[in-house]
């Protein structure tokens, strides 16, 4: 397996997703600014705490169920677009059949919830760290499979079933999948010191309001993170098909 063309051809692929079509950076980039601003939330409010729209915000439960409900609905098209990156990498997919795409994305979280929960129960009733590493460790390495087998079967109970999952990572290999993992895991650090450095250079506009400030800063933060998420899922989807 050549890692270097897989690399060049997922980044390749996340290029052409973003800026290969007009409407669709421009939907990326709103894609990444709600999902940025409303998961970091927490940082954003002590911005607008001297201003009087923040009672209005902090106590008003229709504008928070409105906040919840929007950061849902990204997260769930986003997952969807994942999940449709698995179906195919060959191009980017379009975000057309929106109801599919939210059907996709539904499922996509629903699998997110079913190997999370066995990771926190696990994680509060072993308070051995080797323990919790371990179990962390095993359902990030079921988890892309997960998505994968279900992007390609359409089959919820088949992309569950660890023995088909493992009989996945065989055939592409342990060390590969592994490999595939580490390149990844850099490549998420990557991100974050890309992002890092545009929060640094946003400091030094002092003159800019400070809510603004928030908003470019997590704004940043969730295009970055999209973009990894679009990478990930591209270079998996690769790496699976190749095998």
């Amino acid at each position: 397996m050549n890692f270097h063309f897989l690399i060049l051809e997922s980044l390749h692929f996340t290029k052409a997703s973003f800026f290969g079509d007009r409407t669709r950076s421009i939907f990326f980039l709103i894609l990444g600014i709600i999902s940025g601003v409303l998961s970091l939330y927490h940082n954003a409010i002590p911005q607008i705490e001297n201003f009087r729209i923040y009672w209005q915000i902090m106590y008003s439960c229709a504008i928070w169920g409105g906040l919840i409900i929007l950061w849902l609905l990204t997260n769930t098209i986003i997952a969807g677009y994942m999940i449709r990156i698995f179906r195919d990498p060959a191009y980017p997919p379009s975000f057309d059949n929106v109801k599919s795409l939210i059907a996709d994305g539904i499922i996509a979280e629903i699998l997110i919830l079913v190997w999370a929960v066995p990771a926190l129960i696990w994680m509060f009733a072993f308070s051995y760290p080797f323990v919790q590493i371990a179990l962390l460790v095993f359902l990030a390495l079921m988890f892309p499979v997960s998505l994968f087998l279900y992007a390609n079967t359409g089959n919820f109970a088949e992309c569950l079933r660890i023995s088909k999952i493992l009989t996945v990572i065989q055939h592409t290999g342990w060390w590969r999948y592994l490999g595939t993992w580490c390149i990844a895991i850099l490549c998420f650090l990557f991100a974050i010191v890309i992002t890092g450095i545009f929060w640094f250079l946003i400091t030094l506009f002092p003159s800019v309001p400070a809510i603004l400030t928030s908003v470019i800063k997590y704004g940043i933060f969730g295009y970055v993170m999209l973009m990894f998420n679009i990478f990930f899922a591209g270079f998996f989807a690769s790496v699976f098909r190749d095998a």
